[in-house]
């Protein structure tokens, strides 16, 4: 094998690797392999958990069972699968495919044309059959992000690879050895007796570990000014609007954030359009086209922060946003008057086209069947903005008004998933009741009520970004290490 030795070095190596009896098992033999070869699993990690990166939703055990299926399947060692393989790859682990299934599949995952799948792309295929682990990465990690809005996209980015990099056993948590390496890992290098003083700081439920949440709380400390940025970024613009409270102003920068798919700080029309699709006021095209005219206050063609602040007043007001601007008259110089002109100034000015004094009205416009205003909840009668309403029964409430309406006040907040309508009520599942019909027949199939009148519901509920995770103590601010 090319590996020469002394044999004090082989006493050393079967002393290392030996059951005990002076001798070296299959196991143990592979061990001294993998010392003799770390290249090999270098290049094997790279490879394969390096991929994965862009997979984050998978846990390490998940992509332990993935990198061995891909290659027990790969028979013939050429780093790629094909149709036949996929085929038995996939049965093997539960998933029943036909080979019309297969052949769409990799349609999907072969950038090449090769007809074969590598193992990027079968960690796609992978996602593609477990899209309630990705669901559920993404409320996890970003959901809980939503509490730390001072730091950008890429930078929770950034946080969620060394978090994961350094919850070794998977557990959601690290602990404070984990954390000191991660910290140090980001440029944030602490002693030891920092660690278990931030530790002590963040932990409010005493588990004496660091879960998501408490890993953001320690990122906050270590960049108290970009939580004072985000403040003037966002609230500073907002006091020209005294009509709005502090929670109306979060309630705009979540959907703005939201809306605003590719983090450019702006909103485009592809963007406003999803915007108002999302708070259940479908518009066309043009229209929103003709926002953009109305409230591009700086030409840029598209609708930045105070903007749509101003766009959002108008809404509160009950204005027809889709309004056009007037258009502006042209300035006349007027000469000095003689005589002559002053005579038939009057018969100049009437005889100016009607357009030229008032312009026409605009019309209304009507956004799906309402038009866009300000309706009061069912509940509290206090105004429903058109991004916390939720509707049902020809009826808007708050999201958190949406409650079951039984006699007994029963006081169960509802949502999409938990409400029923009964002669125009809604009630929650236990309360519905039962000498009503919850279900209406039509064309000889049954039809639940709830699909007859769905509410809309009118926020975001997740973000739908590909995770970007690219992780490097460059890409970190500098560190205020006066925490």
């Amino acid at each position: 094998m090319g590996q020469g030795a002394t044999p004090e070095e082989i006493d050393e190596i079967v002393a290392a690797f030996d059951n005990g009896n002076g001798e070296i098992e299959f196991e143990g033999f592979l061990q001294l392999m993998r010392n003799l070869y770390p290249e090999r699993r270098i290049k094997f990690i790279r490879k394969f958990y390096g991929a994965a990166e862009d997979f984050p939703e998978f846990s390490r055990q998940d992509i332990d069972v993935f990198v061995q299926a891909f290659r027990e399947f790969d028979v013939d060692s050429s780093e790629t699968i094909d149709a036949s393989e996929l085929e038995e790859c996939l049965i093997s682990m539960g998933q029943g495919v036909t080979k019309q299934d297969i052949v769409q599949i990799i349609s999907l995952v072969d950038e090449d044309g090769s007809g074969e799948v590598k193992w990027p792309g079968f960690l796609k295929i992978m996602r593609f059959f477990y899209p309630e682990k990705r669901v559920k990465f993404i409320r996890h990690f970003y959901g809980t992000a939503r509490d730390f809005p001072e730091f950008s996209l890429a930078e929770i980015d950034v946080f969620i690879k060394a978090f994961k990099a350094y919850d070794l056993d998977g557990s959601g948590a690290i602990d404070a050895s984990e954390l000191f390496i991660a910290l140090w890992s980001m440029g944030q290098g602490c002693a030891p007796d920092e660690v278990q003083t931030l530790i002590k700081e963040v932990d409010f439920d005493n588990t004496g570990e660091v879960e998501w949440k408490k890993f953001l709380m320690i990122q906050r400390k270590f960049y108290p000014e970009k939580l004072k940025a985000y403040e003037e970024k966002w609230f500073t613009p907002a006091k020209k609007f005294p009509q709005f409270s502090r929670a109306d102003v979060e309630v705009f920068i979540e959907a703005f954030r939201n809306y605003d798919l590719d983090d450019s700080g702006s909103i485009d029309t592809g963007e406003l359009l999803l915007a108002f699709w999302m708070m259940g006021q479908g518009i066309s095209p043009d229209e929103v086209q003709v926002l953009i005219e109305k409230f591009d206050a700086d030409g840029s063609g598209e609708i930045e922060w105070p903007e749509f602040l101003t766009m959002m007043s108008e809404i509160y007001a009950g204005k027809d946003i889709f309004a056009k601007k007037a258009p502006e008259s042209p300035t006349v110089s007027k000469a000095p008057e003689s005589p002559a002109t002053s005579k038939s100034s009057s018969s100049f000015q009437s005889a100016k086209p009607e357009s030229a004094v008032k312009p026409p009205a605009s019309p209304k416009v009507q956004v799906g069947s309402q038009r866009v205003g300000n309706p009061k909840c069912e509940a509290c009668a206090k105004t429903v903005y058109p991004i916390e309403a939720i509707s049902a029964a020809d009826r808007t409430w708050h999201k958190g008004c949406f409650k079951c309406e039984a006699a007994e006040g029963c006081s169960v907040t509802l949502n999409l998933k938990t409400y029923t309508i009964v002669t125009g009520k809604v009630y929650c599942h236990k309360h519905v009741p039962k000498d009503k019909p919850t279900s209406l027949t039509a064309g000889g199939s049954v039809i639940s009520a709830n699909a007859l009148a769905a509410p809309k519901v009118s926020k975001v509920q997740g973000i739908n970004r590909d995770a970007r995770l690219t992780f490097s103590s460059s890409d970190m601010p500098q560190t205020n290490k006066d925490h």
